[in-house]
């Protein structure tokens, strides 16, 4: 980013105060980024499979994977925020550990299954599918 700046304000402080503010900006622009979900690896497998969902956009810690109807809760990214590992879980259901629920869940059969990301911060990525197999 290129900013004009007065010859009146070109000392090193300012000059170092409006850096600061344009690296803080761009910093907290690329930590509320929508996040989306370009690929799983694999995209089908049995329950336990260990599932690398790339994309971009993913907060440091407190990620939510969604699976069908359930999900995992507070997974950290990595490769700066472009990685989330996921296990396949043997049962999905709308509430996750430690809540109790009065819905019971159901056992992950062979099926397709809709998977999507929600950033700590709330913000959901698109859904991608996976397939589970036996």
């Amino acid at each position: 980013m290129l900013v004009n700046v007065p010859s009146v304000v070109r000392r090193p402080t300012a000059m170092l105060m409006i850096a600061s503010t344009c690296l803080f900006a761009a910093t907290a622009l690329a930590q509320t980024a929508t996040p989306s979900i370009t690929s799983l690896a694999p995209n089908s497998g049995p329950v336990g499979t260990q599932v690398t969902i790339t994309g971009a956009g993913f907060s440091p810690t407190g990620n939510a994977v969604h699976f069908g109807d359930g999900g995992r809760i507070d997974l950290p990214s990595t490769n700066r925020g472009t990685i989330i590992v996921y296990t396949v879980p043997a049962a999905t259901g709308p509430c996750e550990p430690p809540k109790m629920c009065a819905v019971a869940s159901q056992p992950v059969v062979p099926g397709t299954y809709r998977i999507s990301v929600s950033s700590a911060e709330g913000r959901s990525s698109n859904v991608v599918s996976f397939t589970a197999t036996r």
